[in-house]
């Protein structure tokens, strides 16, 4: 039996939930922009007890890496390490956009597409995104991307696209493609990880406690306090 532990802090959402052999049992999330490091450990908490468990009876963390939020990756990152070293079991790192993909196609279980299309909000005409096919095989690596009318047209000229994630209004908003289909309600959430976070378990491809890091794909920029007076 695998019982894991979930947690997704890459977005706006701290999202926490138990997964037992790839059935998520509990999910707890919290939709309070910028409040992770406080919500964060009462949702693990809850999510246990809802899930009937004990801490002591996970046999795994799972983490989303990233791409997505630097503070909130930072925060997931730290907790799941914490837990890790604590417990003495193994971290699984999944790829944030492959988990958005994974919850959009158990939604389309009916309907069939040929692309899968996550799109992650990274502020302006820019977002986070990478492409899967049918499958759900990874055809196009995760990268930034500047969205104008003309991107993915040569996925969109070969079949359907579902766009989804909270930067696919943007794309849905400058791209008329009749063969465009954009799939709502599609955030950031452990509901993505179960089945993915089993099958890493089983082959027991764990991540570095000590020297893995979130996948920012891009370089953290400060900016300079604006002065008061």
């Amino acid at each position: 039996m695998a019982i894991i532990l979930l947690i997704e802090t890459a977005t706006d959402v701290c999202s926490v939930g138990i997964s037992i052999n790839g059935n998520l049992i509990s999910i707890e999330e919290s939709f309070v922009k910028n409040a992770h490091a406080a919500q964060l450990q009462i949702l693990v908490e809850t999510a246990i007890k809802k899930a009937a468990i004990t801490l002591n009876q996970i046999n795994a963390v799972s983490i989303s890496i990233g791409p997505g939020s630097y503070t909130g990756l930072r925060v997931g990152l730290s907790a799941a390490k914490g837990y890790c070293f604590a417990l003495n079991i193994p971290l699984i790192a999944i790829d944030t956009l492959e988990s958005l993909t994974y919850q959009a196609s158990n939604l389309l279980s009916i309907k069939k597409t040929d692309y899968y299309i996550p799109l992650l909000d990274a502020r302006r005409m820019e977002v986070y995104t990478g492409v899967w096919d049918a499958s759900l095989k990874k055809i196009k690596e995760v990268t930034p991307v500047i969205l104008d009318a003309f991107s993915f047209q040569d996925y969109l000229a070969n079949g359907d696209c579902i766009i989804f994630g909270s930067g696919a209004q943007k794309f849905k908003d400058i791209c008329n493609a009749t063969n465009l289909i954009y799939l709502q309600d599609v955030y950031a959430s452990v509901k993505g990880m179960a089945v993915i976070a089993f099958h890493a378990f089983q082959e027991s491809k764990f991540a570095d406690i000590a020297y893995i890091e979130p996948f920012y794909l891009k370089d953290f920029v400060g900016t300079t306090p604006k002065k008061l007076f």
